[in-house]
């Protein structure tokens, strides 16, 4: 199956043969089941209507059937079947809504071909053609003028068509008539049932409402999490933000204060806290969990039920973090405490553990991500420790659970980075304890590019308490690994620079240990091939400030070497190009102090070379007629004008 049957994706060659490419997203029948339930697959205006909708298991040849017709109809009418644009919106109109006629567009068609075109776009699977071939059939018999096997829908057809697509709506419909025949018939006597019948239909419509909802949580704020890592999918994704931001505060103005209605609107204000925080909109997103907090407070206060304690600790763990985002740490530590105390009574009292264990688990470690920030290391590593106890329990409780074993090894992650530095040995240990979890999340879902990510990220932390410890040859091998797998990841995915940037990091930490082992002619080759990946990132993107930085610290790693082998010259010229690099990034954000850090690092080696070489013309010869200043300070006009971001004009020493 393609599942992404679109024009572009179809070639017509010299001899009039048309030809599918791009099976990026194709699926074998054997391997149905690898794509979970839920998943949306496809370029969203040629999608299926069980595409759109995330029913993977319904996706058969039928789907690329319908995506064909489509694709026909186009070119028959030279207009696009749905024309909602693209998002949410669109994805409903092919769930609920049957094209134009396509003689409506262009009344000269013929008829058969018309119908052909319409049975392949039909909106229930087994209406359309099962298969390519017996579309292609059919087309023929339209050139041949023989009489087609599709048929022009009948009345009866389009209304049982029309059902299916509106099951709800025909039912209310059935039960309105019937309600209306029974009160005709014995009238006032059937009031109080009337009212009955009443109180149902309110109650499903509240449910039909319910169900939109969760649908539109399911293509607005699922969907844009996966877009997040789609590039070029930004636009698309702050489209679908912002319309589920609409929806929710619609439901806000039409909610009022019905009481019926508080748990709910509780919730929708936490979601717009969220989508607010996606956004950047800091103030906002406060404001709305604020409204959250106070809202499912009055609820657990009035009912004393366990579920809205817990909400409003999440709720408060959620401000928490947008207040730390903010810069005001006493309060999001305040915050996060109140939420703590809550989460670990809901704990002790729930009859299902493992939920209340998972949302605490999160907020201790968000606690210790903020106590690290303030440079509390105990404060940290305890929080850290006690989100380990608790995500181990839900661990034994559900092994395959790819969520809890990301959190997990997270958690691991940032305990073994809190104490790297002091203690390097038991720092490896946790970061081979997070490979373990991250391991085995992608063995349970080896299709999850994410998952392989994270195995090779973790790998680089391992590496890095390997070189720590002297182990330079582990630390090596560790590096190794992680390239190994990044560099699938880059054939797997070559638009994502977030894969090609992390290959990038490997090499340059690769290059460092290969240094360090005085493997001088392997060190320098892979700095360069890190600066190979690097700067096609930072020149199609010159905003892109980590990846020009990131392209300054290559540079200032190649120089050290040089340096340390004695090639002054060289590396006077790749501190320039440091400086270069770096200046490009700290002016595009010169509030951020790291970058202002490195930029003073690369002046400063720049200045202990220069100065070097000025000392060892100097003492070129015993005889000062022999001094070779003139060469010395032409190397230097030379420098200051290749590299006229080099703005220091004593870099060199007074001569002895």
């Amino acid at each position: 199956v393609h599942r992404d049957i679109k024009p572009s994706n179809l070639m017509l060659d010299g001899d009039g043969k048309l030809w599918v490419t791009d099976f990026g997203l194709a699926r074998c029948h054997a391997n149905a089941t690898l794509t979970r339930t839920g998943d949306m697959v496809g370029t969203m205006r040629y999608m299926s209507p069980e595409q759109a909708t995330g029913d993977a298991a319904l996706v058969d040849a039928r789907s690329d059937v319908y995506s064909l017709g489509v694709t026909l109809y186009e070119l028959l009418t030279l207009q696009p079947a749905f024309r909602a644009e693209e998002g949410a919106a669109l994805l409903r109109e092919i769930d609920r809504h049957q094209p134009l006629r396509p003689s409506k567009l262009q009344p000269h068609l013929p008829p058969d071909l018309e119908t052909v075109v319409l049975k392949a776009m039909a909106h229930a699977r087994d209406d359309r053609y099962r298969t390519a071939q017996t579309l292609a059939d059919d087309l023929q018999r339209v050139l041949d003028g023989r009489p087609t096997q599709a048929r022009p829908p009948s009345l009866a057809d389009r209304w049982t068509s029309w059902s299916r697509r509106h099951r709800r709506v025909v039912m209310s419909l059935a039960a309105v008539g019937l309600f209306a025949l029974v009160g005709l018939a014995i009238g006032a006597a059937l009031v109080g049932r009337e009212r009955a019948n009443t109180q149902r239909n309110y109650e499903r419509a509240e449910q039909n409402r319910r169900d939109a909802q969760d649908v539109l949580d399911r293509f607005g704020t699922r969907l844009a999490e996966r877009l997040a890592d789609v590039p070029g999918a930004a636009v698309v994704r702050q489209e679908l933000l912002h319309e589920t931001l609409r929806y929710y505060h619609k439901f806000i103005e039409q909610a009022g204060d019905d009481p019926a209605l508080r748990a709910e609107l509780a919730t929708t204000y936490g979601k717009i806290g969220s989508l607010q925080g996606e956004l950047g909109n800091w103030e906002l997103a406060e404001s709305a969990q604020r409204q959250a907090v106070s809202l499912f407070q009055r609820l657990a206060d009035e009912s004393h039920d366990i579920r809205y304690r817990r909400q409003v600790a999440v709720c408060q763990s959620n401000l928490a973090a947008v207040v730390a985002h903010d810069g005001r740490p006493a309060e999001a530590l305040a915050l996060y405490g109140e939420a703590i105390e809550r989460q670990s009574q809901c704990v002790a009292e729930a009859a299902d553990q493992s939920e209340c264990q998972s949302e605490l688990a999160l907020s201790l470690n968000n606690l210790g991500l903020l106590h690290s920030e303030l440079g509390d290391t105990e404060e940290a590593a305890a929080a850290f420790r006690r989100a380990i106890e608790l995500q181990e329990f839900v661990r034994a409780q559900s092994p395959d659970s790819v969520d809890s074993l990301r959190v997990l090894a997270a958690s691991y992650n940032n305990l073994g980075g809190l104490l790297v530095e002091a203690n390097a040995k038991q720092a490896a240990d946790w970061y081979r304890e997070a490979l373990e979890c991250q391991t085995r999340a992608a063995l349970i879902e080896p299709t999850d590019l994410r998952l392989q990510s994270d195995v090779a990220l973790s790998l680089n932390n391992l590496a890095g308490a390997q070189s720590r410890l002297g182990d330079l040859a582990a630390a090596a091998k560790s590096y190794g690994r992680a390239i190994e797998i990044q560099r699938q990841l880059v054939d797997d995915a070559p638009a994502h620079p977030a894969y090609r940037r992390d290959l990038s990091v490997s090499h340059n930490n690769l290059g460092l240990v290969r240094n360090r082992q005085r493997r001088s002619d392997e060190a320098a080759a892979a700095f360069h091939e890190a600066l190979k990946i690097l700067q096609p990132l930072a020149e199609d993107n010159p905003e892109d400030v980590d990846a020009r930085s990131s392209i300054g610290g290559i540079h200032n790693n190649l120089g050290m070497m040089l340096e340390s082998q004695g090639e002054l010259t060289a590396a006077a010229e790749q501190f320039a190009l440091a400086i270069r690099h770096q200046t490009a990034a700290f002016d595009r954000a010169r509030s951020v102090v790291r970058l202002r850090q490195f930029l003073n690092t690369h002046h400063a080696n720049l200045a202990r070379v220069l100065a070097e070489l000025e000392r060892f013309s100097a003492t070129a010869s015993e005889s000062p007629a022999s001094r070779d200043d003139d060469a010395y300070e032409s190397f230097v006009a030379d420098l200051l004008a290749n590299y006229p971001e080099i703005r220091r004009p004593n870099y060199a020493s007074d001569s002895p």
